[in-house]
């Protein structure tokens, strides 16, 4: 029951006050109660005030071990949970010797890997793909273009709105050098 309140309390107060994302809201709920539902498996029903650094670091030992889960997502749930437990200290339902996290360690994460880079070759037959002599091929082309020679996210192309790219490359010279390297033909 204090599990429930805590979470709704974190996720309605703390994290809409932040203005994040409902999707985000979402995920921070299902890892506490991922979190909430190790506990009361692993120690009958422990409450969110009863939590020591201890229970935090086996539960994080379990996510690798057992859940085979990266550092990456590791360190996302130790995230979730530091703020978490912020959060209830700021709202004083914890004193901020009650935060089992107040000293908990940064997990160092692995290297990243570098991205894929493809060849001038690879992108010209890339935007060879697309039929050049049908409209959806043409759209095709043009936001393959728009990707590659700009960089922007898929999300961010699909969310750009008409007039929003400068096709005369007036406005923003590094998308207009982008646009201009990617230019059909020449990427």
């Amino acid at each position: 029951m204090k599990w429930d309140y805590w979470v709704c309390l974190y996720t309605e107060i703390h994290c809409t006050g932040r203005g994040l994302r409902a999707t985000t809201i979402a995920a921070y709920q299902a890892t506490l109660r991922q979190f909430r539902d190790y506990l009361h498996v692993r120690f009958n029903q422990l409450g969110p005030d009863q939590v020591r650094a201890r229970h935090v670091l086996e539960y994080l030992q379990y996510l690798r071990v057992a859940r085979d889960n990266s550092d990456s997502a590791v360190n996302r749930q130790l995230v979730i949970l530091k703020s978490f437990y912020r959060a209830m200290v700021a709202m004083d339902h914890l004193t901020p010797e009650q935060n089992p996290l107040i000293r908990f360690p940064k997990i160092k994460s692995s290297p990243r890997k570098l991205p894929v880079v493809l060849t001038s070759d690879e992108v010209r037959k890339l935007l060879r793909v697309p039929a050049a002599n049908t409209i959806i091929g043409l759209r095709d082309r043009a936001i393959l273009t728009l990707l590659y020679g700009t960089g922007i996210r898929a999300s961010e192309c699909a969310s750009l709105k008409e007039g929003e790219v400068d096709l005369e490359g007036q406005d923003d010279p590094t998308v207009a050098e982008a646009q201009q390297r990617a230019a059909l033909g020449r990427a």
